[in-house]
């Protein structure tokens, strides 16, 4: 059974289509502007991309300290401990109180520096074999 990072990393290692579509080669039109219409293909090219480029930067974190929605929702997914503090307008907290504060690998801090302080502590337990919630 594949480990989600597995999974993920199919999409962006896989076939020669997907590695295709790992690089802007080959996709019509620039991925994130609505301004040119893009064919389906290149629009999915753009998708895996966007998907790839998110695991190269998460696929060998240990831990992530983050106030972003989605770097929040892929670690979640992708089953990287991390601390997640909230945006300005409560759309982080929302989420992480009412689904995604459930799981083990999710950590909320209250600011910046006790999240920043957190993910070491969560590096620590992470090296030493320990991790999840208390």
């Amino acid at each position: 059974m594949q480990t989600d990072r597995s999974r993920v990393s199919a999409i962006c290692n896989g076939n020669s289509q997907s590695r295709r579509a790992h690089s802007t080669e080959g996709v019509h039109g620039s991925c994130g502007k609505r301004s040119s219409p893009m064919s389906q293909t290149a629009n999915l090219d753009c998708m895996k991309m966007n998907v790839c480029s998110a695991l190269n930067q998460f696929g060998r974190a240990k831990v992530v300290a983050t106030n972003r929605l989605h770097a929040h929702i892929l670690a979640t997914l992708l089953g990287i401990p991390h601390v997640v503090t909230d945006n300005s307008y409560g759309k982080i907290s929302a989420l992480y109180n009412d689904y995604s504060g459930q799981f083990e690998t999710a950590h909320w801090a209250s600011s910046l520096d006790e999240s920043i302080s957190d993910a070491k502590k969560l590096m620590q337990e992470t090296t030493s074999g320990r991790s999840g919630k208390p």
